[in-house]
């Protein structure tokens, strides 16, 4: 089959030879596909039909030929790609796309600052209720692109810069209107399932900026002609007056404008002032160092309101931000406010006292002098520094020390991801609780030094019994009254931007814990699935990057082996992400478990540990303390 789907010829074009339009590609011609990836947008493979799918897969096959995919070039198979709408494929994945012969490319509807696409699918099989639409959607949108797969339908294509559901909207079995927007994508390129000819074009879809660019206004405009038309709004994705984006510029779907930026604006110090009407000028753009004549130039930010406004909007005269829009500025304060908490931790820890630093990241901003409240920081400050990525410079690199610290010395290395894993019953939470325990309270583990600290305990399953547990490792150790230790009330999303956002706002409070525990990994996985390296991934970019870096605190995984035994469940991107690595192995039905290291990144991996564990007091039914019986712990040889 055909991997490139050409344009039609103009129709509007006179003369005898009639213009051509420029071609769109599938991946193979990466050339035509440049400008959209070096404006970084979001693009999946489209499984082509007929295609042999995995068995494992679960898409049905209604939509093969319409649904993003990853295809498998040593099983000559495809698979479905859970979560596309969140996450863009990687190269490779396009690559392996390629090289199947016939698949598609699709497009993503959403950037990750809610900006992105419009896609207005005129799902008319009436030819005259078709034509009705597309000029309906050029007189309120503007001009447009228009995809052919199956006529007499068709797809317009135009940019936006505000939060938009999916809507659909019917007239009848045979005749609707779909407004593809943030978690929609559309078929580029590839066959149509149901016609098997390749998608066709009129228009030009070479580069983002090629598109017309729409308002809320315009879309509201056209939505409503939709409705004069006989178009009805259906189904739960109906949209409602005022959605728009949240203050973490993610969709707000609550039918009321988003929450104003001014409050953050003004402690990144930018200075708005009101001038009225939900108009700020702005003392200072954020993009201020860009601007090449040394002025701000009329920096300006919108309040969201009910009506076309309701994601906010920002607006600067210089000729550097005439792309900026309000996403843009969503992602600065990200940004800018993720720097400052660096910092203010940072200090924290210093006041605090000796404590956990990354191996390897005594850079320049630990050294500095932390920002204030009302600072704005400048990315020109340290040209190795930028949002996306940060460079060590050579001055600094080897001042780090030689030896990594420890929590324990020896077992549990200080800024760490740690992993403890087992089957069930093997006292897995038992030695994650005296781990924490004794770095909150400061006491030797098994005769080993402990850095004392904050630890926060993740208790996604074992809670009813933490009490009791708590209960007796105090009796056992002597103390009195319980300190730095503090469990949570339940499991979390640990996938989630929101609870690393929750998690640093209460570390504040707490001071920078030391050690922060995610009992088990399965109960604090937010529905994931453990065997996709996707998800694995968002996990530990939200537990190490976003957490365990701004904190300074060590990260420890307890996580469940297979039913066989003998190996973890899930991705092996676990093993690859964690920094140490513990197995807990029982050995028959006795109170015994061995603690075997099976990684340790930084430095000699610890011996093997025979642990036993004793009943500390009968009222608390088996129950006991894992530090009961240190005295009877051994040293053997690593299995």
């Amino acid at each position: 089959m055909s991997r490139t789907a050409e344009f039609n010829e103009d129709p509007g074009a006179t003369g005898s030879t009639p213009r051509k339009r420029p071609k769109v590609h599938t991946p193979e011609a990466p050339a035509v596909l440049d400008a959209w990836i070096e404006a970084g947008w979001p693009m999946h493979p489209i499984i082509p039909p007929g295609a042999a799918m995995n068995e494992t897969s679960k898409i049905e096959p209604k939509n093969v030929g319409k649904i993003p995919g990853r295809f498998t070039a040593g099983r000559n198979d495809w698979t479905g790609i859970k979560g596309w709408e969140k996450k863009p494929s990687g190269i490779a994945t396009l690559a392996n796309a390629v090289r199947s012969g016939n698949g598609g490319l699709g497009f993503l509807c959403t950037l990750l600052d809610g900006t992105g696409l419009l896609g207005v699918d005129v799902d008319c099989m009436d030819p005259a209720r078709a034509k009705q639409i597309t000029d309906l959607a050029i007189k309120h949108l503007g001009p447009s692109p228009i995809r052919t797969g199956r006529p007499p339908k068709a797809l317009l294509v135009y940019r936006r810069t505000f939060a938009l559901p999916k809507t659909t909207h019917e007239l009848d079995a045979t005749n609707a209107v779909e407004m593809l927007a943030d978690g929609q994508q559309f078929v580029v390129a590839g066959t149509h399932p149901k016609t098997g000819k390749p998608y066709t074009w009129v228009g030009d879809l070479t580069t983002p900026g090629d598109l017309t660019e729409v308002t809320q206004a315009q879309v509201d405009a056209f939505l409503a002609a939709l409705a004069e038309a006989g178009f009805k709004a259906v189904g739960k994705e109906a949209r409602k007056p005022g959605d728009g984006l949240n203050g973490n510029g993610k969709h707000h779907p609550r039918g009321e404008p988003a929450e104003s930026l001014v409050p953050r604006l003004d402690a990144a110090g930018l200075g708005p002032v009101d001038a009225g009407g939900g108009k700020w000028l702005l003392t200072l753009c954020p993009w201020d160092e860009f601007h090449t004549d040394g002025r701000d130039d009329g920096a300006a930010y919108f309040d969201p309101h009910e009506g076309n406004n309701h994601a906010g909007g920002f607006d600067c005269k210089h000729a550097h931000c005439k792309d900026k829009g309000v996403g843009d500025v969503f992602e600065w304060l990200r940004v800018e406010e993720s720097k400052r908490r660096t910092a203010r931790f940072a200090q924290m820890r210093e006041a605090w006292g000796p404590g956990p630093a990354r191996q390897g990241q005594e850079t320049a901003q630990e050294d500095a002098e932390p920002a204030g409240e009302g600072q704005g920081t400048s990315e020109a400050a340290d040209p190795l520094q930028r949002p996306h990525v940060s460079l060590v410079d050579p001055s600094h690199l080897l001042q780090a020390t030689d030896e990594p610290p420890f929590l324990i010395e020896g077992f549990l290395e200080a800024g760490a991801l740690g992993m403890l894993w087992g089957p069930p019953e093997v006292f897995k939470s038992f030695i994650a609780l005296d781990w924490s325990l004794c770095i909150a309270h400061g006491l030797p583990w098994h005769g080993q030094p402990v850095r004392k600290g904050a630890v926060i305990y993740i208790a996604g399953e074992g809670r009813r019994g933490m009490a009791k547990r708590v209960q007796g490792w105090m009796t056992e150790n002597g103390v009195s009254t319980l300190e730095n230790f503090y469990p949570s009330k339940g499991g979390v999303n640990a996938r989630d931007d929101n609870f690393a956002e929750d998690l640093l706002s209460i570390c504040e409070h707490t001071g920078p814990p030391a050690l922060i525990v995610l009992d088990t990994l399965h109960r604090n996985f937010g529905g994931g699935d453990e065997n996709q390296a996707k998800d694995v991934g968002e996990l530990l970019d939200v537990i190490d990057r976003q957490i365990g870096q701004t904190t300074g605190a060590t990260v420890l995984i307890v996580h469940h082996a297979t039913k066989e035994g003998g190996v973890y469940r899930g991705s092996s991107a676990l093993k690859g992400g964690v920094d140490v690595e513990y197995e807990v192995v029982r050995r028959g039905e006795a109170l015994v478990c061995e603690l075997i290291c099976r990684k340790m990144k930084d430095a000699p991996r610890a011996p093997t540990l025979a642990i036993s564990l004793e009943v500390v007091d009968q009222r608390l039914a088996g129950l006991a303390s894992t530090i009961a019986a240190a005295r009877h712990s051994k040293e053997r040889k690593a299995s």
